[in-house]
């Protein structure tokens, strides 16, 4: 009984601090002179170029800390924000579009280091060190090479059987109509992965469109801007990469990465007030609404490669 308390008043205070806006540090009330331009203030900050009241004397944590600021990892910390968008990324994206901009890492920098992060563990840097990229192209590529191969040995076995050469120009159209279509999906596959950030910030303008419609009428978010809602999912989609990234680190089965599609429905909820089934379906169906444009799309090239190959 004892355990089970102590479990639900941690939950409490788990539940008050995800709820809580990020606290900033006093100010300090001491008189500073920056040795940088000779000003004298008082704060933590020189109010004329910028520099740090703390910290003078080198040391390794200073040092680190330093090199962590030179490269923007300083006030607007990323393992903070890192931290928030794991464990209350709802609340992140509600106190940053209420203006708390200085507390965290710029959302769409966020998500271009982190898909660089994706790309490197994608390419090696893993538990199994394996190229995975390199490897997915390669079982596509050997998928379609099988395909063409048994069209062939089917186009030369069939000669004996055809009564006229319609026939074997509708099997040659057929097979070059199988090649072009073969050949699309594979660019359009390595296309996804050489260019990860354009169709990361593609696909959330895309699904960011019926999510919006969605949740517009939101009890916690009434009158929110679609501009301000793309920058929630610009955070959404952050949260999911950095859960991406564990799991292609831990290489995990590719097919168990399609648990965090559903992620969004956490920080969708806290920022909506909806309750967690409402959110589910309404993201459920925005998902849906978008894949099937991008399904319509692909039938579209499809057809214009029917057309192109049968009528051109």
């Amino acid at each position: 009984m004892k355990t089970s308390t102590d479990l639900k008043k941690r939950y409490r205070l788990f539940r008050l601090w995800q709820q809580r806006p990020y606290r900033v540090a006093p100010m300090s009330d001491e008189q500073h002179s920056c040795p940088t331009c000779g000003t004298n203030y008082v704060g933590n900050y020189c109010p004329r170029c910028g520099q740090s009241s703390f910290s003078r004397r080198f040391s390794f944590k200073g040092n680190l800390t330093r090199f962590l600021e030179e490269w923007g990892f300083g006030n607007r910390s990323f393992l903070r924000t890192i931290r928030d968008l794991v464990l209350r990324p709802g609340y992140l994206i509600r106190d940053y579009l209420n203006g708390m901009f200085m507390a965290y890492f710029p959302p769409f920098k966020m998500l271009l280091m982190l898909a660089a992060i994706t790309l490197l563990v994608s390419t090696g840097f893993n538990i199994k060190r394996q190229n995975l990229i390199q490897k997915e192209q390669t079982e596509l590529e050997e998928t379609f090479s099988e395909n063409k191969t048994e069209q062939e040995e089917t186009a030369v076995a069939a000669p004996s059987e055809k009564d006229s050469g319609k026939e074997s120009a509708d099997d040659e159209k057929s097979t070059r109509f199988a090649k072009i279509v073969s050949t699309m999906l594979i660019k359009g596959y390595r296309f996804i992965y050489d260019y990860y950030s354009l169709t990361t910030i593609a696909w959330i303008i895309l699904l960011s469109g019926p999510l919006f419609w969605m949740f517009r009428h939101a009890p916690k978010i009434l009158g929110i801007a679609y501009s301000e809602f793309f920058l929630a999912m610009i955070w959404c989609e952050s949260m999911m990469a950095i859960f991406s990234i564990v799991s292609i680190f831990l290489c995990i089965d590719t097919y168990a990465q399609f648990f965090i599609l559903l992620t969004p429905v956490i920080p969708l909820r806290q920022l909506s007030g909806y309750s967690y089934w409402q959110t589910i379906l309404r993201y459920i169906a925005s998902y849906t609404l978008a894949a099937c444009f991008i399904i319509f799309l692909i039938i579209l090239s499809i057809v214009g490669a029917l057309f192109y190959v049968y009528f051109s």
